[in-house]
């Protein structure tokens, strides 16, 4: 797509608070496509090349948010409304192979936006004579989930209607007009002042620690079944299980069971997730394309003894409370440290191009914020009747049993309809599979070495309720010797702890001794020990020596 010379821009205005956060984020790796939002529309008919061109030009100069650009001026960003011309590519590969559009698309998806000239790459492609596919890639900045199936009837009702003009008519709502009349100090900010103060530091959802710091992110869709979506619409209808809304009772549901696998991986008492309200409150803002959505996180307490009834109860209060203090521009950057895993549930749908069949869909630029360890998208396309979960998992978070993730989920999404009342913690989401490849015992020697703390991972999967180490009169298993080390990795990499930084442990032969060693490892450092015996001069000599951080 070439971009013609900017001509007349408007006033710079200010970003919104979510804006800032993705500018921020950006800014750590501005190479990495990690927001770059991008969908694949298959039209599945006969389409006038010169006929589209002049309908997709016709959106650009309709929709204020497609003509966003990005500055910054001693490191303060800034956007601004410009007016250009842009020329769609066209490109044909009806006489590529089959995977050529694949290929295409996951070359052209990864590429990096100049955001300071344009904020989209599109291109239509042809396939066959009736075949061609519309690709769009937006950064996030200036764009959401909700936005794509505006731009996409737009574009449909322009080339439906080729001699239509502007005429001085506004036919999409002001982007700018919207961001423009943001509050700039909203009294539930308050709120969430005080929250972020009280709320602990993430754990890792997997059991070995990481850096934190990769973006690298696989993407995994699953359909639900028609079987599962009829259990859900049931159980929804439930007075137990149901809320104000059917989209809400959903929501409730499908953050209940994430509540459970977050609680089940990490033991963690008071579950956190973020989630993101979509802020189109008018019917104006619900037909305006652009960046309107803003994270918050939604907190629970979450204990073994819950069931799936007692657990969703904790978490439909909890969204009410939730919605209650979630406003526009509400949100402060602490916010979005307090949580690894996102819910975000997409109410949404795409019709067909105009009078031509289409089908759409969501593409993953094979990278995600690298604090988001787990993303679970609810994809409800009730244009088409199609409900789907799309997992986003950060390879570096769960390595090898990435792909076992959404197994986890659906087989404790399968317990809370079947079974309501069992407790959470009796649920087995481990497959068979994985049992024998990833965590399963073998009686023969192993051919090499494994690291301590995938081995010890390993044996806590497999084995949470054997006894770990006993200590006199009292013993310990895997699983709460696994809680403690994890505790105190938190509290290291809390205090700036970094990986190969050193800590000094100074204590009896004791089952802390053993938790405060998987600890540092579990951080990243390494670990000095000096015999409980030692006179304090020795040991001050050695702390100094090791220039221990702990």
């Amino acid at each position: 797509m070439e971009t013609s010379p900017q001509k007349i821009g408007g006033k710079a205005f200010a970003l919104s608070k979510s804006q800032l956060s993705i500018w921020a984020g950006q800014a750590i790796d501005p190479d990495c496509p990690l927001y770059n939002m991008i969908y694949r529309f298959d039209l599945f008919g006969a389409v006038d090349i010169e006929r589209f061109s002049k309908a997709f030009d016709l959106l650009v100069q309709s929709c204020d948010s497609l003509r966003i650009v990005f500055d910054s001026a001693n490191g303060e960003p800034s956007q601004r409304v410009v007016v250009s011309g842009f020329d769609l590519d066209f490109v044909d590969l009806s006489d590529e192979r089959a995977d050529a559009i694949d290929r295409w698309i996951d070359a052209r998806a990864t590429r990096r936006l100049d955001l300071s000239k344009c904020t989209f790459d599109s291109a239509l492609i042809k396939l066959e004579d009736e075949h061609f596919v519309w690709f769009l890639n937006q950064h996030h900045l200036a764009i959401d989930a909700s936005s794509f199936p505006l731009l996409f009837e737009a574009l449909g009702r322009f080339y439906e209607n080729p001699g239509e003009e502007l005429k001085g008519e506004i036919r999409i709502p002001s982007y700018e007009k919207y961001i423009r009349s943001l509050p700039t100090s909203p009294i539930e900010r308050e709120y969430w002042n005080s929250r972020v103060a009280e709320m602990p530091a993430p754990r890792d959802l997997r059991r070995e620690g990481f850096d934190g710091f990769s973006t690298a992110s696989r993407r995994i869709v699953r359909p639900l079944q028609s079987e599962i979506v009829e259990k859900l619409k049931k159980i929804a209808a439930e007075s137990r299980f149901k809320s104000l809304t059917e989209d809400m009772t959903l929501f409730n549901i499908f953050a209940t069971v994430l509540f459970a696998y977050q609680h089940r991986l990490s033991d963690v008492d008071l579950a956190i997730i973020g989630s993101p309200i979509h802020n189109r409150i008018s019917p104006e803002h619900k037909k305006t394309p652009g960046q309107f959505i803003e994270f918050f996180p939604l907190e629970a307490w979450v204990s073994a003894e819950d069931s799936f009834v007692s657990l969703f109860k904790k978490v439909r209060d909890a969204s009410i409370k939730f919605l209650r203090h979630a406003k526009a521009e509400a949100s402060v950057p602490e916010l979005y440290r307090k949580f690894n895993t996102v819910l975000n549930y997409i109410d949404t749908g795409f019709r067909n191009f105009g009078s031509i069949p289409a089908k759409a869909e969501w593409i993953h630029p094979r990278s995600s914020d690298a604090g988001h360890q787990l993303r679970v998208h609810v994809y409800n396309d009730k244009a088409r009747g199609d409900l789907s979960l799309i997992f986003d998992v950060n390879e570096a978070a769960f390595g090898e049993i990435s792909e076992y993730v959404p197994e986890h989920y659906f087989r404790l999404l399968e317990a809370l309809l079947d079974e309501p009342n069992k407790k959470i913690s009796m649920v087995s989401f481990v497959t068979g599979t994985e049992y024998e490849t990833e965590i399963g015992f073998d009686r023969n020697p192993p051919s090499e070495f494994q690291p301590v703390l995938k081995e010890f991972s390993r044996i806590v999967l497999a084995n949470p309720k054997k006894t770990a180490i006993s200590d006199e009169e009292v013993s310990i298993d895997f699983k709460t010797l696994d809680a403690k080390s994890n505790q105190i990795a938190n509290l290291l990499r809390g205090k700036g702890f970094a990986n190969g930084d050193r800590a000094v442990i100074h204590s009896p032969r004791s089952i802390e001794t053993i938790a405060a060693v998987l600890g540092v490892l579990k951080a990243g450092g390494v670990f000095v020990p000096v015999a409980a015996g030692e006179p304090e001069a020795r040991l001050q000599k050695v702390v100094s020596d090791c220039r221990a951080r702990a």
